[in-house]
């Protein structure tokens, strides 16, 4: 999925090719794509929005589910995070992320897909409150979901 305004257009009308229902919700990303591209897409300091990409992990029974407590948020979520200019696109974006917050390697999961290829699971915007501590007013998140499979099963106990 390539980091452009058109990499992310081309994307949701794939989407929105599967899932015709979800056009309404994924309106306000297309949006944000049609106004914006390069960096101005996942710069932080975009306060209309910037892209941002998460992976659900799954186990290979896709019967669990791996959430992380979000401390500014106080919600349970997928890990994920902002993309990054050195970042070749968004599914290394997901990637990353998923190494830095769960130190989970690369070779221990595979990245589903549609049976077309396709790896995004959902698209969505929403709403992020200001963050004195960051400096940062509110702004959307223009977010991308993919699904990442574990291929084995997790361990039942964590050493600490």
């Amino acid at each position: 999925m390539e980091m452009s305004s058109a990499g992310l257009l081309a994307a949701l009308d794939i989407f929105t090719g599967h899932f015709p229902e979800d056009a309404a919700v994924t309106a306000p990303f297309r949006h944000f794509a049609e106004s914006f591209d390069g960096a101005d897409l996942f710069d932080r300091k975009n306060f209309t929005g910037h892209i941002t990409v998460s992976a659900v992990v799954a186990s290979p029974g896709m019967d669990m589910f791996l959430l992380l407590g979000h401390r500014q948020l106080k919600k349970w979520l997928q890990p994920g995070g902002h993309v990054e200019a050195s970042d070749p696109d968004f599914i290394a974006g997901a990637v990353r992320e998923v190494g830095e917050e769960t130190g989970l390697p690369r070779d221990s999961y595979d990245i589903m897909a549609l049976p077309d290829g396709f790896p995004g699971i959902d698209f969505d915007s929403h709403y992020i409150p200001p963050s004195d501590s960051n400096g940062e007013g509110e702004h959307f998140y223009n977010h991308v979901r993919f699904l990442v499979r574990l291929q084995r099963d997790p361990p039942t106990e964590v050493e600490t």
